[in-house]
């Protein structure tokens, strides 16, 4: 018993996350997005390749919702998610100011800006 609970509290030490990540299996990053607030609140967006996003936000406590997106010119389409954790309708990709502006309607004047961080770099075939 002893042994187990030391096992136990070393994993826990070696590994705060966890001993599987499971992220990993949801794809790569296509574009990867994070501000942080006052009171250090953080919201994070992570819109994968496999056409799936997730909106994360952390603020005297932790939402996480999880949903699928559709890209068309600049514009991000978001689609099945809970919309009592997420409350936006659509995104739009700025690449001015290297921003993803969330948008809780089509009229909404004040968008939510969130620096993008990492974006994936696409691979590029030369011809010889």
């Amino acid at each position: 018993m002893l042994l187990f609970m030391t096992l136990s509290l070393l994993l826990i030490i070696i590994k705060p996350t966890g001993i599987i990540n499971f992220e990993k299996f949801e794809g790569k990053n296509l574009y990867f997005a994070q501000v942080k607030g006052s009171a250090n609140c953080t919201s994070t967006i992570k819109l994968k390749q496999n056409n799936k996003f997730t909106y994360e936000s952390i603020c005297f406590g932790i939402e996480k919702t999880k949903g699928f997106y559709e890209i068309k010119n600049d514009t991000i389409h978001f689609k099945d998610f809970d919309k009592r954790k997420f409350q936006f309708k659509y995104g739009k990709i700025n690449s001015k100011f290297n921003t993803i502006d969330l948008f809780r309607e089509k009229n909404d004047n004040n968008p939510f800006s969130i620096p993008i961080i990492k974006k994936l770099k696409r691979l590029q075939i030369k011809s010889f």
